[in-house]
């Protein structure tokens, strides 16, 4: 399972500008994907509230204490999404999105793992559309998209991007080098 970035985790708790620009790319949509889970459809406030959260209880993030950093995150938003029901009573949670909201508190459940899942997709996503972007070159994305992601015959991409194999190859191999590197920084 993929975990949160120690180099992440560390610009968080410093404040970081473009460290929060990265948590927020990253953990913004599966934030939302499931407060709207939960049946609650005006999603950006609760958000805004979860950053709040987030951005004020960072710096005393202990792993020893508090679990991983996604456990924790979760916790904080199944808090928020409770805290918003009780404050506005005319919200009511249907029994699926309670049962959904109580298993999240469990490390183990269904939910918890789905959470992983759907962050896991989220953080492959922002690297392929970052490799796009870093790559400049859309012979090259599409190179690696035809042959290293949907497996085709190299002969068969290579005439028709009107390459040679080698480059198909050599887009291939930095492509994914460059993958590799965006997701495996240091881990906690």
């Amino acid at each position: 399972m993929e975990k949160t970035r120690l180099s992440l985790l560390n610009l968080l708790q410093a404040h970081n500008e473009e460290g929060w620009n990265i948590f927020f790319r990253t953990y913004s949509d599966v934030v939302k994907a499931w407060i709207r889970r939960c049946g609650i459809m005006d999603e950006e406030d609760i958000l805004q509230e979860v950053l709040l959260a987030v951005f004020t209880s960072i710096k005393t993030f202990n792993r020893e204490r508090d679990g991983s950093f996604r456990r924790w995150l979760r916790l904080i938003v199944r808090h928020r999404v409770l805290a918003s029901v009780k404050k506005d009573r005319s919200r009511q949670l249907s029994p699926i999105a309670q049962d959904c909201l109580e298993r999240l508190a469990v490390d183990d459940s269904d939910p918890s793992r789905l959470w992983d899942e759907q962050h896991e997709r989220f953080l492959l996503d922002h690297a392929i559309l970052r490799l796009k972007a870093d790559l400049g070159n859309d012979q090259a994305f599409q190179a690696f998209l035809a042959y290293g992601v949907h497996g085709r015959p190299v002969q068969e991409v290579a005439a028709e991007l009107g390459v040679k194999p080698g480059y198909v190859y050599l887009c291939n191999h930095r492509a994914k080098k460059a993958l590799r590197e965006y997701l495996a920084d240091d881990v906690v």
